[in-house]
């Protein structure tokens, strides 16, 4: 039995080589390989698409964006000059703090300090409270200025912080002083501040208030 096994195996294999190889793939299955490289080839192509247009958009982002002053020097102490204007309102006094450039072009960006002086020109260090506000633009709803938060200064342009002051009860009714800090380059004195700006005292036992807005351009 196992002789005629052997003898089928050999004639098979005989019979297997006389049969030429048949290379061509049915017609349904050649479609589907077709059709499948096909959206293989439209979905890396899509994809190509995406990421390109992505990494685009993302470069016009970054190049769209600000530096921290646009390549433009910081303001300095040296370069500006400060002069508040306040206006009564429902006890309390609030305006602006201007600040113009009197050098070559600069800008600045951020928040800024005050420091109050009593009549012997000490800094007071208690009794005061400073709250950091938004922007006027923003109270008033007008669109953002360009470029800001950095606000870049020309020769003669200024910039303002808003500002609203509350509850002044100093006994001897003495007006303070005032010096702005310019962020990284000194303090400024702000001229203006008199009798005739402070606000009135609305509690003795209450601190007083300043309410500080950030650098912006100035619309007046």
């Amino acid at each position: 039995m196992n002789d005629v096994d052997d003898q089928v195996r050999d004639l098979l294999r005989e019979k297997a080589h006389d049969i030429p190889p048949n290379l061509e793939l049915p017609r349904s299955l050649s479609t589907r390989v077709r059709r499948r490289i096909a959206l293989n080839a439209f979905a890396v192509t899509i994809m190509v698409i995406v990421v390109a247009a992505g990494a685009f958009g993302a470069l016009r982002g970054f190049r769209s964006q600000p530096s921290e002053t646009a390549g433009t020097e910081t303001c300095t102490s040296a370069h500006l000059r400060a002069i508040t204007s306040m206006e009564g309102a429902a006890g309390s006094r609030e305006g602006t703090i201007e600040l113009t450039n009197t050098s070559e072009i600069c800008a600045l960006k951020g928040t800024p300090a005050l420091t109050i002086f009593d009549h012997d020109q000490h800094p007071i260090v208690s009794g005061i409270t400073f709250v950091s506000v938004a922007p006027q633009w923003q109270v008033a709803g007008t669109p953002q200025p360009p470029g800001w938060p950095v606000v870049t200064l020309a020769q003669d342009e200024s910039a303002s912080v808003r500002i609203r002051w509350s509850n002044w009860c100093q006994e001897d009714n003495a007006t303070p002083r005032w010096q702005i800090a310019i962020p990284g380059s000194g303090k400024v004195d702000v001229e203006g501040i008199d009798t005739t700006n402070s606000p009135p005292c609305n509690g003795p036992d209450l601190p007083s208030t300043i309410e500080v807005g950030p650098f912006e351009p100035n619309e007046g």
